[in-house]
Formats: structure tokens, sequence, C-alpha cells
């Protein structure tokens, strides 16, 4: 019996098909980098991704806008995503507009 490494990258690469385990070689060679370096560059990658989708710029003005007004920005996220909803085009001021009427 083989004895697997108990490196936690090693053992994602033995799991994997052999076809992504040939993607992530000529990646990792392509940038020169070893597989172990590029695995721990993409995983860090994913972790500090940000695990929600980028809000248009309307969006990020109105968030802006109701942090300025006194809200959190997690309350203030939470308001426009409700009105971008309902007006995904809505000017910085119509989703404000919305988001308020929602909140009564």
């Amino acid at each position: 019996m083989i004895a697997k490494p108990d490196n936690p990258r090693v053992q994602v690469l033995i799991r994997m098909r052999p076809e992504d385990k040939h993607r992530i070689r000529e990646a990792a060679r392509a940038e020169s980098l070893s597989v172990s370096a590029y695995m721990t560059r993409a995983a860090l990658a994913m972790i500090q991704a940000p695990s929600t989708p980028a809000l248009p710029s309307n969006a990020s003005d109105a968030i802006a806008a109701l942090v300025a007004l006194g809200h959190s920005q997690i309350e203030a996220q939470r308001m426009v995503r409700a009105a971008l909803s309902h007006n995904p085009a809505g000017t910085p001021e119509e989703l404000i507009e919305a988001a308020y009427r929602r909140e009564q």
C-alpha cells in the first residue's frame, strides 16, 4: 500500500480528474510557478473573492448615499438590492426612493 502525503494540496491533486491535473500543471508552467504555489494562489483568490456579485455603479452610488445618510453598509446594501429587483436600471435617486418606499 502506498502512503498518501499529508499535504492538503497534494490530497486535492490526488482526487482530481486527469484532465484537471493536466490543466493545472499547464497553467502553473505558463506562469513559471510550481503546482503547489499555483494552487495556493488559486485557493487564496477563492477565499478573498467577494461572495456576492458586483453591483452596478448606480447601485454603488445609492449605497454610498444611504451610508452617508446614516445607514450601515450592510443595511444600505440590503435596501438597494431590494430596490434593484424592481428597477435594475434605475438612477441612484430612484433606487434610494424605492428603498425608502419598501422600508415603510
